[in-house]
């Protein structure tokens, strides 16, 4: 993927008769982390502060190579900024942003099949699976991993209800935001949990359309979610444990991991780090400490810049803005970062980073497009 928007790259700028090359500051950092991180590799002491396997062992031997664990962490920062790059320079438009929408929309439900079937071995490709999950409980689902890539396509779904489109597309999303609301609740992952709530509460108090459009959007898609689950579920008993997790609240162990975490660092290292490849696989389930463990404070400060500007920046367009629902889409895509490093890693989630980059290359492009139509 890397190679293959590199080439898109330098196919545009060997075409493009007028390139601005001024850099935004969400590129500068993007651009200035990896960076740092070889500087970092160099005087990384290869300790691991948790004294666990690293997980590539055995990756590497199945293939008969040795592997790097700083390479593995420089790989991860780099694999995505083409991607980045290639669509700042070339722009999205409005219809470009409606489509890369409605492709992570119409593939989350088949997406949510095929992971299925791989969980539970016996059953058919079909959305009873959902009811199956729920006899289960969510037993063997990925809660901190997979399903929280599922709230990108679930605000991308929000976003194309609200536009003036399509309505064979507006079912689609429909049906494509049903599936995904019954799955997420499912899979006890209660941070996406959240993050859908906050979604739905964010265009519903910023979105510029009518009132009337708006409950009826919002209301009938609630019902479509009740209405599906009640359907698919029917046939099965709802496993208390699911319930159970839901009123735990907070999870003791996940905070104690933290502190824990942050008790493994000497007063230096909060500045320094304890090596860039000090945390690969295991550690917290939390990419500020993780990233403050491997490189320093400062340095994860820098990681998260691009998303931190981009959201704000984006926020204020939502403030200042007449057409909002743009904006509040993006600054959600964005905000998808931010939100998500707190319980877990999703630059670097097989799952997650694609579309951790993603919303930040949407943004960088439709400012893009946005720039050269008030200039033309």
């Amino acid at each position: 993927m890397a190679v293959f928007f590199l080439g898109l790259l330098f196919m545009h700028l060997a075409y493009e008769r007028f390139i601005d090359y001024r850099i935004r500051k969400e590129i500068f950092y993007l651009l200035l982390f990896p960076m740092l991180l070889c500087v970092a590799a160099i005087y990384d002491p290869l300790i691991n502060l948790y004294q666990e396997s690293y997980g590539l062992e055995t990756t590497a031997s199945s293939v008969g190579i040795q592997i790097d664990p700083r390479v593995y962490v420089l790989r991860n920062a780099l694999l995505y900024i083409p991607l980045v790059l290639y669509f700042s320079i070339r722009g999205v438009s409005n219809q470009e942003l409606k489509d890369l929408a409605a492709i992570s929309v119409l593939v989350a439900p088949f997406s949510i099949l095929f992971y299925l079937l791989s969980v539970y071995e016996q059953g058919n490709f079909s959305l009873f699976l959902l009811g199956q999950m729920a006899e289960q409980g969510g037993a063997n689902i990925q809660y901190n991993s997979y399903v929280p890539y599922l709230t990108f396509p679930f605000i991308s779904s929000i976003y194309l209800l609200s536009l003036k489109g399509s309505k064979v597309l507006r079912v689609l999303s429909l049906a494509s935001i049903s599936v995904m609301a019954i799955f997420i609740f499912l899979s006890s992952s209660r941070q996406s949990m959240l993050l859908i709530i906050l979604a739905f509460s964010f265009f519903a108090l910023y979105d510029d359309s009518r009132k009337l459009k708006k409950f009826f959007v919002y209301s009938s898609t609630a019902f479509l979610i009740l209405f599906t689950f009640n359907y698919l579920t029917s046939d099965y008993e709802l496993n208390q444990s699911l319930m159970n997790k839901y009123q735990s609240g907070t999870e003791t162990s996940r905070l104690m991991i933290l502190i824990n975490g942050i008790k493994l660092l000497q007063f230096h290292e909060f500045f320094t780090g304890a090596g860039l490849s000090s945390v690969l696989v295991s550690g917290p389930h939390n990419d500020y400490l993780r990233w403050t463990q491997r490189v320093g404070f400062i340095f994860m400060i820098i990681s998260f810049l691009p998303f931190f500007i981009g959201a704000f920046r984006c926020g204020l367009r939502v403030l200042r803005e007449k057409v909002k629902i743009h904006y509040i889409y993006l600054s959600l895509l964005l905000f998808f970062v931010v939100y998500h490093s707190i319980f877990g890693y999703p630059r670097e989630d097989a799952y997650q980073a694609l579309f951790s980059f993603l919303g930040l290359a949407m943004w960088l492009g439709y400012q893009k497009s946005e720039d050269l139509a008030l200039k033309t």
